[in-house]
């Protein structure tokens, strides 16, 4: 074992002898090796000896440096260390890591002050010579000496008269040792002199800036920069980015809607902060700022994207405000109809009909006039490829909605084959699955979600995976597909929105299976259909029912996520959201909806005034 451990050494030595720009004698990788096994075994004298003895040849001081000088300091022999460092630094003059020791040599022994001065000196007799401006505060950075590295930088600085120099570096350091207020005024103006630089920047930022002081400190920093320069458009951008964060999406709005004018561009900016307050449920701010692009931008070819949006942020408000008002998906519908009838066939207007079929098939019943809508739509020339799909599959969930489900599979098969590879074609596959779970063929439904849990889309890897999972749970033994199969079935009614019926059979199942496996399964759909009939009282009480069978079981946090979701967006009660989100913070570190509830706790906190 040891040999092959030696044999690694070497190999490491050979690197760092490399990395020195010094040849090693071979003959002497077996003392090193042998002295550091000395000084692995604690055997601090015979190791000193040896180190004492390689030391004399010059070439041997890249292998053993580190160990030999940290030797020499653990003993506080600090004469030793002095002469060696001495006679390593005149053979070596131009290897930062001895001149940078013997600073550390001095504040081992409490000479401090000389440190500094000693340090300050090897900075200035670099000169004007940036690379070796930039080994040395490589080599304080090794040595963890990070003030000094920024002092070496910011000399080099100063004699490059050149203010952007080193930024990255810094910026990396101020990163490590937490020092965040430098650390973004590097990043940003990194980004601000190089556009090129302003991805990676927004993605370090969103890395590092996840406390609600660290966004407020930035977005008074980003205020400063904007009054003292108005004209730099990125401090502008990152304001908006950061109002987003803090979900503060007026606030983004005001910002997006100034920019876009000094920019005179089409409102794109704009249609982001809509697109993420909408991704948010904050339906409120999406339609005010989607109304707003709808009055001025008539020319914009975002106008009739806004038009169309604005539409679907008012459907995505009504059906998931329980019940759902009928007379308003009536409205829904109207305004679908009319956007068709007003704007040129477009990509708004295709999209239009899609959204249009499925309230047609989901609310009103009215599965002919979905299906002629969708196959306007599919039949119809210059149409992007996915929406074209898009609508095959919103035909085949029509289809299944009619008790059809071969129309559905074949469909379904379709966009797969078509949208191989691709999410769209995931999510068919996905549909294939549960066509084949609600039909009880349970077998090729685990076929297919073997396949889908390692799609590259999260949300259809997740699905798949807790799908799989509630199969292989209920299907093992064969006495226990009966259950399965009931459970299947009525989890199809539900897509159908045959509710009752689905309610009154898992009641049903709740009796003639007590204590089954699948009872949280049970009363967590329960719960779903309880909460479409604004039964919220009931819909809480059958969350709870998962939630104790205990945190380990696999629907516990949703179940808990689920609750302060209902006190928050349909009871509308902050103070008890607030109270189950902090529960479930506690209870349930490790699950996916974490970030979210944090970020809702906070919001419900008033950490993100608007």
């Amino acid at each position: 074992m040891w040999k092959t451990k030696g044999a690694l050494r070497i190999l490491g030595i050979v690197f760092l002898s490399l990395l020195f720009s010094v040849p090693a004698f071979p003959q002497d990788f077996q003392k090193v090796s042998l002295a550091e096994e000395y000084l692995n075994r604690g055997e601090v004298e015979k190791a000193l000896d040896l180190y004492e003895k390689l030391a004399k040849q010059n070439e041997n001081l890249p292998l053993i440096h580190k160990n030999y000088f940290d030797l020499l300091l653990s003993t506080k022999d600090f004469k030793g260390a002095e002469k060696y460092l001495s006679r390593a630094v005149k053979k070596n003059p131009d290897v930062f890591v001895y001149q940078v020791d013997q600073g550390r040599l001095l504040a081992a022994s409490d000479q401090n002050d000389l440190k500094d001065k000693f340090y300050e000196e090897l900075i200035e007799a670099q000169g004007k010579d940036l690379n070796k401006i930039r080994g040395l505060a490589q080599e304080f950075y090794r040595a963890q000496e990070f003030d000094w590295a920024v002092a070496t930088f910011k000399f080099g600085r100063k004699v490059s008269k050149n203010d952007g120099m080193f930024a990255h570096e810094l910026a990396n350091i101020y990163r490590l040792t937490n020092q965040k207020d430098p650390m973004v005024d590097e990043y940003v103006q990194m980004a601000v002199r190089n556009p090129k630089n302003r991805s990676y920047v927004k993605n370090v930022l969103q890395s590092t800036l996840g406390e609600p002081e660290d966004l407020e400190s930035f977005e008074a920093y980003l205020i400063d920069h904007i009054q003292k320069d108005g004209k730099e458009e990125f401090y502008a951008e990152l304001l908006i980015w950061t109002n987003l964060q803090q979900r503060n999406f007026y606030g983004a709005f005001i910002q997006a809607r100034s920019l876009d004018k000094r920019k005179k561009s089409n409102g794109d900016q704009l249609m982001e902060v809509a697109r993420m307050a909408l991704q948010h449920k904050d339906y409120d701010n999406s339609i005010m700022v989607y109304d707003y692009v709808i009055q001025n931008y008539l020319e914009s070819p975002n106008y009739y994207l806004a038009r169309n949006a604005i539409i679907n942020a008012r459907e995505e408000q009504v059906k998931n405000t329980f019940p759902v008002d009928m007379e308003d998906i009536d409205e829904l519908i109207s305004s679908y109809q009319q956007l068709i009838e007003e704007v040129p066939p477009s990509i708004a207007t295709f999209e239009a009909r899609k959204n249009k079929a499925m309230l047609h098939a989901l609310y009103k019943e009215d599965y002919d006039t979905a299906i002629k809508l969708l196959e306007e739509v599919t039949q119809g020339g210059r149409i992007p490829k996915n929406l074209k799909l898009e609508c095959k599959i919103s035909l085949g969930d029509i289809f299944l909605l009619k008790s059809q489900p071969w129309e559905s599979r074949l469909l379904y098969a379709q966009v797969e084959k078509e949208g191989k590879e691709t999410p769209i074609g995931y999510e068919a596959k996905l549909r294939s699955a549960k066509l084949s779970y609600y039909t009880g063929d349970f077998e090729l439904a685990a076929g297919h979600l073997d396949v889908l849990k390692q799609a590259t889309t999260r949300e259809i890897a997740n699905d798949a995976m807790s799908m799989s999972l509630l199969i292989k749970d209920n299907t093992a033994l064969d006495t226990l597909r009966a259950p399965m199969e009931e459970y299947a079935a009525i989890d199809l009614l539900l897509f159908q929105k045959k509710n009752e019926e689905a309610l009154s059979r898992l009641k049903k199942m709740l009796k003639d299976y007590p204590g089954h496996g699948l009872t949280d399964e049970i009363y967590y759909l329960m719960s779903k259909v309880y909460k479409e009939q604004g039964n919220f009282e009931a819909a809480l009480e059958s969350l709870k029912m998962v939630v104790q069978s205990g945190p380990e079981d696999i629907l516990a946090d949703d179940a808990a996520f689920e609750i302060a979701d209902l006190y928050e967006h349909q009871i509308k009660d902050a103070q008890a959201a607030m109270d189950a989100y902090q529960s479930f913070l506690s209870d349930y570190p490790g699950s996916i909806h974490v970030e979210e509830a944090r970020k809702r706790f906070r919001a419900l906190r008033g950490d993100f005034p608007n």
